[in-house]
């Protein structure tokens, strides 16, 4: 039997790190196939801007990685998948089959305005790199205006990071941090959002609500009234959008028995997965004995997935693309690997039921050097309105703890 992992970030790597643990490579090959060398810990991004983490801090080697279990790894970037034939094709030509497929290529940028893409961002590291070094060429002998883009959880985590950075190194700056909505993290209780909105105002954060960029240029943004705000340094934190392989990939599968089986996308663009973390309708079978037939099965993990918890109460509890559900994720999805190993006679039966969701959100915000804030709503398994308001906790926390967690886990994958 063999895995073929397309994608080895978070969670492409806790996929690859749980089957591997209870099945040796004489019982599984596991190949995994990414563009990149690297595997980059998103969280720690904003702290290369201020100096307070290195690259080689938020980076894990992929090739160590695939080596220490046991995987093959290929180095190309994938442009297409043939479900019907079990083929993962690379732009090199190569073209990898497999038993069982696990698809973690995350997501990308949502460059959605004019002269966004020349803007700076944190998305990946290089992007944190370049940002950096364009931080440091400025001349700060006169007060800068630096700009952020969206009052998401990257957004917020920049503007506390680069306010502390200005305040510890003496340089001269303001920080203006812009949002189209009525408040910054939107998607998150208001009670949380108004919370971090305090810690960054007495920081000495700019906030522009309900304010829209329309354009993005070298001296500085547009907004939709058509007002002109200078900038000399501008980030974008504009959010993500679906893989533009999903749509290379979406094509109908052919079933021997069922016929044509539509691809499992949804309205806006992400993969659509049953609990079991597996892509629906792409299930494959084949007949090795009269009345034995063996499965061959196409999981999908992380930020290239949609994931909806469909509950009686009608709520929307759409799971967040966090490093944490990332790896809830992948580790449903490696057990049911593992089980899909054993035959047909073996039914899957591990549920994801993600933890970080739309109307309960659990997450970690740091904020800059010091200050962090926690947000806690309890389960997403069953939940009413009104025990959603009533489960919202937030309080600030220690920065340093969140740093050092996230830390503790990343290595934890990739050093181990």
């Amino acid at each position: 039997m063999k895995l073929v992992v397309v994608g080895c970030g978070i969670g492409g790597a806790r996929v690859i790190a749980d089957v591997r643990r209870r099945l040796p490579k004489k019982e599984l090959e596991i190949c995994v196939l990414d563009r990149r060398t690297n595997a980059q810990c998103r969280a720690l991004h904003p702290l290369i801007l201020s100096g307070r983490a290195t690259p080689e801090e938020a980076s894990g080697d992929l090739r160590k990685f695939a080596e220490a279990h046991d995987a093959e790894f290929i180095n190309e970037q994938v442009v297409d998948v043939d479900f019907d034939e079990r083929i993962v094709k690379t732009e090199k030509g190569r073209e990898v089959s497999y038993d069982h497929l696990v698809l973690a290529f995350g997501a990308e940028p949502d460059f959605s305005i004019t002269g966004a893409e020349g803007a700076h961002s944190v998305y990946t590291l290089e992007d944190a790199v370049r940002a950096k070094d364009a931080l440091d060429a400025l001349d700060f002998s006169k007060e800068r205006s630096v700009v952020v883009i969206g009052g998401g959880l990257t957004g917020v985590e920049v503007a506390g990071e680069l306010c502390d950075f200005f305040t510890r190194t003496g340089k001269r700056a303001k920080v203006t941090l812009v949002e189209k909505e009525n408040r910054i993290l939107p998607e998150l209780p208001e009670e949380a959002s108004n919370y971090v909105a305090d810690i960054l105002k007495e920081k000495g954060v700019e906030l522009l609500t309900s304010t829209k960029v329309t354009e993005i240029s070298d001296g500085g943004v547009v907004l939709e009234d058509g007002r002109e705000m200078p900038s000399d340094f501008t980030l974008w934190a504009g959010g993500i959008k679906p893989h533009s392989l999903i749509k290379t990939i979406a094509r109908v599968k052919t079933d021997p028995y069922l016929g044509e089986v539509g691809f499992p996308v949804t309205e806006d663009g992400w993969l659509r997965v049953e609990p079991f973390s597996r892509l629906m309708g792409m299930t494959s079978f084949e007949e090795v004995g009269e009345g034995e037939y063996k499965e061959y099965m196409v999981f999908a993990v992380g930020d290239a997935v949609k994931f909806e918890v469909v509950e009686p109460d009608m709520l929307e509890k759409v799971s967040m693309k966090t490093m944490d559900e990332a790896e809830r994720h992948a580790r449903t999805a490696a057990r049911n690997i593992r089980t899909a190993t054993k035959g047909w006679t073996k039914p899957l039966r591990h549920i994801y039921i993600p933890r970080n969701a739309t109307v309960t959100p659990n997450v970690l915000i740091p904020l800059g050097e010091r200050d962090g804030v926690a947000v806690r709503c309890g389960s997403a398994k069953r939940v009413s309105p009104r025990e959603i308001k009533r489960r919202v906790r937030v309080k600030r926390v220690s920065a340093a703890k969140i740093r050092k967690e996230i830390e503790r886990r990343f290595r934890a994958l990739f050093e181990a």
